[in-house]
């Protein structure tokens, strides 16, 4: 289990465990955290900087807070992180807002990536100046919110062109199937090809500091894809598998499904064929 509030793990789809219990910490700097503070951006920055600093001295005996204070869990996730060495995770989609998290991370001394970024490319330069990872959507072209006015489908690409390191990510759990055709779409839009493999391979496994894997090199894991084509493109598909140095059964219930019912002919009824 992830031992803290807000707290990210890595895990081990083909076995289910959990392999590092500890490898970032998750907020969010946006309108929906601006609401919980009576609707000020700047106030929750300033809230956000009084309790990390805070937590380097966070006694649980002594804590009292307020209406909008962090709770008891959160100062002590805040400790916890304080001391580990992983990043902190902030999802943040405004251009201002982006720098302004940066700035106050190096302030605190702080490892940051950041997740969203819609309009990341704007302040590019800093990011890359500061070497912080940003963790996009290649789909996110759509203003959804005054949050994300400057979104375009080309902010991978820029990001990139600029020097800082990108990776690729659906956003939402239910869609982690779609990833390698989010990266196409990257491709589609200006990221190099290399690139957009990497930001959905080796770049995530560096960033959070999840050992060898990621990669084809002597001594790593042996997760090995082989596919009809470009992985990149939606027509191709996986032609063999291999887990930590296993080879996976290629048959699923769509393989069976399709040879049932490859063949139209026969005397059974159709829903028995």
């Amino acid at each position: 289990m992830i031992r803290w509030p807000g707290g990210g793990g890595a895990v081990d789809l083909a076995t289910g465990s959990l392999t590092h219990r500890e490898i970032a910490l998750f907020g969010n700097v946006g309108a929906g955290t601006a609401a919980f503070v009576g609707g000020s951006r700047s106030t929750v920055l300033q809230r956000l900087g009084r309790a990390f600093r805070a937590a380097r001295r966070y006694s649980p005996a002594r804590y009292r807070p307020g209406e909008h204070d962090y709770r008891h869990q959160d100062m002590e996730a805040l400790k916890r992180f304080r001391g580990a060495d992983v990043p902190l995770v902030m999802e943040v989609h405004r251009a201002n807002e982006i720098g302004q998290v940066v700035n106050l991370a190096e302030d605190l001394g702080i490892s940051l990536m950041i997740r969203g970024g819609t309009e990341a490319w704007q302040v590019a330069d800093l990011l890359a100046e500061r070497d912080v990872p940003v963790i996009v959507d290649p789909l996110g072209n759509l203003p959804r919110s005054y949050d994300r006015l400057g979104a375009r489908l080309d902010n991978a690409a820029l990001l990139h062109r600029a020097g800082v390191r990108v990776l690729i990510s659906s956003q939402q759990t239910h869609n982690v199937h779609l990833l390698r055709q989010q990266a196409g779409n990257a491709v589609a839009n200006g990221l190099p090809w290399i690139t957009a493999l990497a930001a959905v391979t080796r770049n995530p496994a560096e960033v959070f500091g999840l050992g060898n894997v990621g990669t084809l090199a002597v001594g790593n894991r042996a997760d090995i894809v082989i596919w009809s084509g470009d992985p990149l493109e939606i027509t191709t598909w996986a032609e063999r598998v291999m887990v930590d140095g296993t080879w996976v059964p290629m048959q699923s219930r769509q393989t069976r499904l399709f040879e049932r019912y490859k063949d139209l002919g026969g005397d059974k009824p159709f829903g028995f064929r």
